[in-house]
């Protein structure tokens, strides 16, 4: 390849699995599309074995987060995953029938939606199913475009109507871990709040020192008002002491 040529285009992959459809399923659980074969821990939806929806679902169902998970083989348990589904009545899908990786990794961030899968016809086969579940931005962002509705906020619904059916999309943070590297001075302000509130956070706190979160080493400042250098630097804070969350002057040097 010569320096003018263009890079090859990306093929698109087709979805591995078929959809699990239980006719009498009442709940309908979107994701965006499984992660690369080389990450499965088993051959069924979620499989990677860092994503916590089956540790999610044994706590919450029997309290105990391992309950689908085999420590020691370091995979899933899918004939006791198949029988909970189906006695709960909870049929699995993803969105996207064909997608494209912009990059070696399982993010939906680079995740091209190439075919949303076919949703009306999806919804055909499970006639009882009055409840639909995205898991993750990118889920959420493809049936929205194809049904037309707006997007509930993370924890809620929003009912609509699709071929003279009601419905309820319940809109689910990511059960994906996430890694945010934290390269810049951390402030706590309302926009910052707003995103906490509504993102699934991983922080990794190993080279921060202890006394950071006691000791009163937080300012005072009002997270509601603009930054102000002079002000925000001040341990009186007051109205203008935004970015409260500094360390004191010379303490990390």
């Amino acid at each position: 390849m010569t320096p003018t040529d263009s890079p090859p285009p990306i093929p698109p992959e087709e979805h591995p699995l078929q959809p699990f459809l239980p006719p009498h399923a009442r709940l309908l659980m979107l994701g965006s599309f499984p992660p690369q074969k080389k990450r499965w821990y088993m051959d069924f939806y979620y499989p990677n074995f860092i994503n916590d929806m089956w540790r999610i679902m044994g706590y919450i169902f029997h309290g105990d987060r391992n309950w689908f998970v085999d420590e020691r083989a370091k995979c899933f348990k899918k004939e006791m995953i198949v029988e909970f589904l189906l006695d709960k009545g909870i049929a699995l899908y993803d969105t996207a029938f064909f997608s494209r990786r912009l990059q070696d990794n399982a993010a939906d961030k680079f995740l091209e939606v190439v075919t949303p899968t076919d949703l009306p016809r999806l919804l055909g086969q499970i006639p009882r199913c009055t409840a639909i579940v995205t898991t993750g931005q990118k889920a959420t962002d493809t049936l929205c475009d194809t049904f037309h509705i707006s997007q509930p906020v993370i924890g809620s619904f929003s009912p609509f109507v699709t071929e003279g059916r009601e419905l309820r999309l319940y809109r689910m943070p990511s059960s994906s871990r996430a890694y945010y590297y934290v390269d810049d001075v951390l402030a706590y302000d309302q926009t910052t709040r707003n995103n906490v509130y509504n993102t699934r956070l991983r922080i990794d706190f190993q080279t921060v020192r202890p006394e950071l979160t006691n000791n009163d080493m937080r300012l005072n400042g009002d997270p509601r008002e603009a930054y102000n250098e002079a002000a925000d630097n001040s341990e009186t804070g007051g109205k203008a002491g935004g970015f409260n969350y500094y360390a004191p002057k010379g303490y990390i040097e």
